[in-house]
Order: structure tokens, then C-alpha cells, then sequence
């Protein structure tokens, strides 16, 4: 499928750097279609993954409402399907009910697709309940590592023999025997297995910490906080999780501290069947594309309404408002553990460039090819380092985005680690490539609401991996998007 956008009669955002920012605004009104309205975003997909694995382990009826639809959500819900999880959907309103929790070794191969989240949290959790099975996923998948999550499984006694030398799929789970299975709320003893990741990943924390909800328990140790999407949802079901931070004992001098998740065995077995309802809220990674078409399009002004603002997932929002973006948060609530609100956005012309480095790597990962394109347009010079983490992902993005905004005229410059962006440029027309890659592919379609000319994006069909209706949300706002 090809995207295609084209403002042939729009002119350079930036012809009249002298005016005042009202006449700015005014007069590129009349060459962008701008963007206005409500809308809900999809819900959440690192919730809804841990909703169905959670779901299909803890006893009880668990409703499911506002949950993601896209292909990777659907991969980690057939393969649990395979595994015994049994529920249905409420056509009306799309809420799904899981209403069986007895997994059993599936008598197929687990079919991930493209989904890494997929993937690496069944890895742990099969490996927890020391079950036989295989899985594997698309090509793509299959050059994406998984020695991240396998070796720290491996410290735990879990048996995974993958390729490559146990770093890419498809990988086998073995079972052995399961000499620490505990029947008792433990309390955290010297006994209690201590895993220091080696990669900032929720994935990784949450693989193991799915590995261990039949065993000891487990404390694990990430250098930096990442989402903690998997402990809150625990917390609401029940579990006991304790976090904690701490002095890096290996960096006494260093201000970085590390952080402590704990979770004391033995509680699965202890649960009492009760009803769930977790309320998803709308993802905040899938309403960053909407808030820097809105950011970047003149005239813009469009509300998102029921966004998660887990404070591990707002660093983009946070980044953009120091930038000077014109961002406010209106009525925040909390529903099962996670915190949301409305987020209302307005197009915002004096952006500032700026510095991102290792630190904001982890509350941003998913947002930084959207943080190039902003870059582009904003106001001097942007760089981006310490997100070696983008070079695993669907694609290398840091490759792919610099590659690709490079064909539309953008002055950006691609390092090991990030990039180096020099702005604001305007952004003309051409036909540029999504590698594959969802997010890469949304972030080109935002740039090209912004250049001028037509602009191509091809092979766009993976948009519908997280957020399926994405180009028919852009469209209520106001865009004109033809699909071929």
C-alpha cells in the first residue's frame, strides 16, 4: 500500500522569518490544510499485551475495555488462544472478556509476527510455567535479538535454545525441573534470585518477572527506569510489588542511581478468583503521531481525549513543552492503575532545537523518529544520542529516519547512536520508503503533511501492526490522504 500527500499548492513555511508569529500563522492557514476536532487514540498496546498475558494466569473473569486492535496486540492474543486462554469480544464496543486461566503446552508453533513484545514476554512467561513450546515470528522479527531476554532467563535455570547461538528466533522453551516452585507467600530472602538487566527494557523486566510468578520471586535490578506497565497492572490484580531505588554499588560516585523492582514468590497459587476490569487507556506513543501533525500543520488545534500519561511514558509530551510546544493536560484521572487524561495540542511555530541524551532515551523510545521530524522544523540544532536501542527495533530507525528525511530535503545527520538534525528546513515533496516499519512509516506521513509538493510513502500497510486507523483519524482531523 502506498500513501500519498500532496500540498502542491502550500509554499515555505519559513518565506517570512521577519513577520511576527501571529502573521506566520495566519498566512500559512491559507497554504496547509490544518488539522482540528476531537478524537480518541487506540488503546494502549504494552497494556493491552500485558492484559491478555496477565489476564490468561490470574483466576477470575478479566474484561478488557479500550484495548489496542492492532496485528501485534492479535499476535500475543493467538498465541495465548493456542495455549488454552479462552475468551470473547462484545462486538458493540469491542471489550474482550478472558474467562479461562488453565494454559497448557500449545500443540503449534507460536507465531509472534512482527511483535518483539509478543515474543520476549512469552518467552518468560512460558518459561515460568515450565511448559514445552516454540516460537517464532516474520522475517523481521527474526533479525531482531533475543539474547537480551534469553541469557538473564537463562540465570534464572529457564532452558531456551534459540538460533544464533540463542539470539534469534525461533527459539524452544524446555521445561526442567522446578525445584524452586513455591506454594507459600515467601518473604525477599537471601535465597530470592537477583538479575541485574544488562539492557534498559521493560521487555526484559517484564519477561522476568513473568518467569517468576511460580518460583521464589525475584528482584531485578535496571540501570534506568523504564515502563512500568507490568508492576502496575501486578499491583491492581493483587500481587505485592515493591520498588525501590538505590545506589549503583558498581558507580558509588557516579548521581545515577539504579532501580529495584522486587516480587516475593509464591503469590499466583495464593490469588482468590475475583472479576477484573481494566480500563485501557488510549496509547500514548500512537498519540504522539497526532500531536506533532497538530505541533508542525499551521492553524492546527485537535484534542486527544483519554491518553495514558504514565510518568514513564510522557518524557515526549514533557520534551515538547520546554521545547515551547503549545501542549496542556486537561482532566487527569487514574483508572486500574494507570493515570490519563485529555491532551490538547496547538501548532506551535517557534519549536526550539534541542539535546537528548542517554538519560531520556528510555521515557522516549518509541517517540524518537517523531522527534527527528520535529527537529527538522524547528529552530537550530537538535541531537540525539544514546539511542543505540533503535537499531533493534522493526527496522534500524535511526537508519531508516535519517535515510528517508534526508530524501525530503531535511539537513540531518545520522551517528552510531542518534542523529544530528540543523533547522528548520522546509520540507518538499518525494517518494520515501517506510523500510517496514510502522512507526517509520507514521512519522513520514506527519512530515508530509508538512512538505510541500507530493509526497509518497510506500509500503505503509505496517501502520496497521499498532494503529490500523491511523490515516482515517488524521483524515476526521482534516487531512487529505489518498491510499493506493
Amino acid at each position: 500500500m502506498e500513501i500519498l500527500i500532496n500540498n502542491s499548492n502550500a509554499k515555505n513555511h519559513f518565506q517570512d522569518t521577519k513577520s511576527s508569529e501571529s502573521k506566520v500563522m495566519q498566512d500559512n492557514e491559507q497554504k496547509f490544510r490544518s488539522l482540528k476536532g476531537s478524537l480518541h487514540v487506540p488503546g494502549d498496546k504494552s497494556i493491552t499485551h500485558r492484559s491478555y498475558i496477565l489476564g490468561s494466569v490470574v483466576p477470575g473473569v478479566v474484561k478488557i475495555k479500550g484495548r489496542a486492535l492492532g496485528e501485534d496486540c492479535e499476535a500475543t492474543l493467538e498465541c495465548l488462544k493456542a495455549m488454552g486462554a479462552e475468551g470473547s469480544s462484545n462486538s458493540e464496543d469491542e471489550d474482550y472478556e478472558i474467562t479461562s486461566h488453565s494454559l497448557y503446552e500449545p500443540s503449534e508453533v507460536l507465531d509472534a509476527g512482527n511483535s518483539g513484545t509478543t515474543a520476549r514476554l512469552l518467552l518468560g512467561l512460558i518459561s515460568g510455567l515450565n511448559l514445552f513450546a516454540c516460537i517464532t515470528g516474520d522475517d523481521s522479527l527474526k533479525k531482531r535479538p533475543m539474547d537480551r531476554v534469553i541469557s538473564p532467563l537463562a540465570k534464572l535455570g529457564k532452558d531456551i535454545r534459540a538460533r544464533q547461538n540463542n539470539s534469534k528466533l525461533p527459539a524452544a522453551i524446555i521445561p526442567v525441573e522446578m525445584q524452586n516452585q513455591s506454594t507459600t507467600v515467601k518473604s525477599i530472602s537471601k535465597s530470592t534470585p537477583t538479575i541485574k538487566t544488562q539492557v534498559s527494557s521493560a521487555q526484559v523486566k517484564s519477561a522476568l518477572l513473568l518467569a517468576s510468578l511460580k518460583t521464589d520471586g525475584i528482584n531485578v535490578i535496571e540501570s534506568q527506569q523504564t515502563r512500568d506497565h507490568t508492576e502496575r497492572m501486578l499491583s491492581f490484580m493483587g500481587f505485592s510489588v515493591l520498588e525501590n531505588v538505590m545506589q549503583n554499588e558498581h558507580e558509588p560516585e557516579s548521581d545515577q542511581n539504579v532501580h529495584q523492582i522486587t516480587l516475593p514468590g509464591g503469590q499466583l497459587s495464593k490469588l482468590k478468583p475475583r472479576d477484573y476490569v481494566l480500563d485501557i487507556p488510549g496509547d500514548l506513543s500512537s498519540a504522539a503521531f497526532l500531536i506533532t501533525a497538530a505541533l508542525l500543520v499551521p492553524g492546527s488545534q485537535v484534542k486527544l481525549l483519554n491518553c495514558g500519561l504514565n510518568p514513564t511514558r510522557t518524557g515526549f509530551v514533557k520534551i515538547l513543552q520546554q521545547l515551547g510546544a503549545r501542549i496542556t493536560i486537561t482532566n487527569n484521572t487514574t483508572l486500574a492503575a494507570e493515570p490519563r487524561g485529555d491532551i490538547n495540542v496547538e501548532y506551535s511555530p517557534c519549536l526550539q532545537g534541542f539535546q537528548l541524551g542517554k538519560n531520556l532515551v528510555p521515557d522516549t523510545i518509541d517517540e524518537l523518529p517523531l522527534l527527528a521530524v520535529i527537529a527538522v522544523l524547528s529552530h537550530g540544532t537538535t541531537k540525539v544520542s544514546g539511542a543505540e536501542e533503535l537499531r533493534y527495533k522493526e527496522s534500524d530507525r535511526i537508519s531508516a529516519i535519517t535515510q528517508e528525511l534526508t530524501k525530503l530535503g531535511a539537513d540531518i545527520t545520522e551517528t552510531q547512536d542518534g542523529f544530528i538534525v540543523n533547522g528548520p528546513t522546509q520540507l518538499t515533496g518525494n517518494v520515501v520508503d517506510s523500510h517496514g516499519d510502522h512507526r517509520i512509516a507514521m512519522a513520514l506521513t506527519v512530515a508530509a503533511l508538512t512538505a510541500q509538493g507530493k509526497t509518497i510513502i510506500k509500503n505503509s500497510d505496517c501502520i496497521n501492526i499498532s494503529y490500523p486507523g491511523f490515516i482515517q483519524d488524521l483524515t476526521k482531523l482534516g487531512a487529505i490522504i489518498e491510499q493506493h
